[in-house]
């Protein structure tokens, strides 16, 4: 990271730090498939974990560096979910399939809820805010269309609302090819 800062006399400094970080994200989702009057639904619970791991860092190349304290990040996340797939093969032996889905997400944050420091000598603190739990509805849409040579293209959307009264909108696209 470098950034340059106007110097007390005119000048200018070129600041620089070095750190390093990791990032873990482990998932299980557990589904279930049945029929309801005739039609195929598909109810699942899952759980995430996702963790941030920060070093910490101090400037270099001014006379007044900040340096910033490690930091982690730990969220965890639990979805419950009902899906109703639909699928249609076509006369070629490909497979479309698409899903209508839509359930329960809830999140919780725990760790991490300051950014702490030292900056001109003095002791900084930067509360990150946010909620630190919130539970949320989502909607979501995808369909896969599999071709019998191994190449499947997916895409979706997904829309979640949520107590905070934030929401989110995301998109998906996706190529694979099995050989």
């Amino acid at each position: 990271m470098d950034k340059l800062r106007g110097g007390g006399s005119g000048g200018v400094e070129t600041i620089s730090a070095d750190f390093d970080g990791w990032f873990v994200n482990p998932a299980v989702t557990i589904t279930k498939p049945t029929q309801i009057a005739g039609h195929a639904i598909e109810g699942s619970f899952g759980v995430q974990y996702a963790g941030l791991f920060l070093d910490s860092y101090t400037e270099t190349g001014t006379a007044s560096p900040q340096t910033i304290d490690s930091r982690t990040v730990h969220m965890g996340i639990a979805r419950l979910k009902l899906a109703a797939p639909k699928q249609k093969i076509t006369g070629d032996g490909s497979i479309l399939t698409y899903r209508l889905q839509a359930g329960l997400d809830a999140r919780t944050n725990f760790g991490g809820d300051s950014i702490d420091g030292v900056l001109l000598g003095q002791n900084i603190s930067f509360n990150t805010g946010g909620d630190n739990n919130t539970l949320g509805g989502f909607l979501n849409v995808s369909g896969e269309y599999q071709t019998q040579n191994g190449l499947t293209i997916s895409a979706g959307t997904e829309a979640i609302f949520e107590t905070s009264g934030s929401y989110q909108l995301s998109g998906r696209v996706g190529v694979e090819f099995r050989f």
